[in-house]
């Protein structure tokens, strides 16, 4: 097993490059990722108020969860497609208004199923956020 001596780490350190980006994209990518990984945690924090609120099980209430990891799936998908074909700040931009759609319908759904097509577009949002924030910081 090849061992390594401190001053090549500190050269591998030193070796990468700066953030290549105005400051603001950073603000921006790392806004997306707050948000995005907001959600994801809160999610689960929120599954009690759900159910109370639409007088719904627990299983059915874990079906926002369900519903919003799918659309984690179609929105990266989909962020691919249209930053192949418009760049990645469009599909970062794009991600951010479906982040902001979702949320909305979310937050005033008068009923279950509302509540689900909120929480699809606002998962499309993240999956989306995520894959082109990653795609800003890898380079791409």
């Amino acid at each position: 097993m090849p061992t390594t001596s401190p001053g090549s780490v500190v050269d591998r350190l030193d070796a990468i490059g700066l953030w290549p980006y105005r400051r603001r994209v950073l603000l921006v990518v790392g806004a997306a990722y707050f948000f995005a990984f907001f959600d994801i945690v809160n999610i689960g924090a929120a599954l009690p108020v759900i159910e109370q609120q639409f007088d719904i099980s627990s299983t059915t209430a874990a079906m926002a969860v369900s519903v919003g990891l799918v659309g984690y799936v179609v929105g990266a998908l989909a962020d691919a497609a249209i930053a192949d074909r418009l760049g990645p700040r469009k599909g970062l931009v794009i991600s951010v208004i479906a982040l902001i759609v979702g949320g909305v319908i979310a937050a005033l759904a008068d009923g279950f199923a509302m509540l689900l097509v909120g929480r699809f577009i606002t998962g499309m949002g993240i999956g989306a956020e995520i894959a082109a924030a990653a795609a800003y910081i890898a380079g791409i």
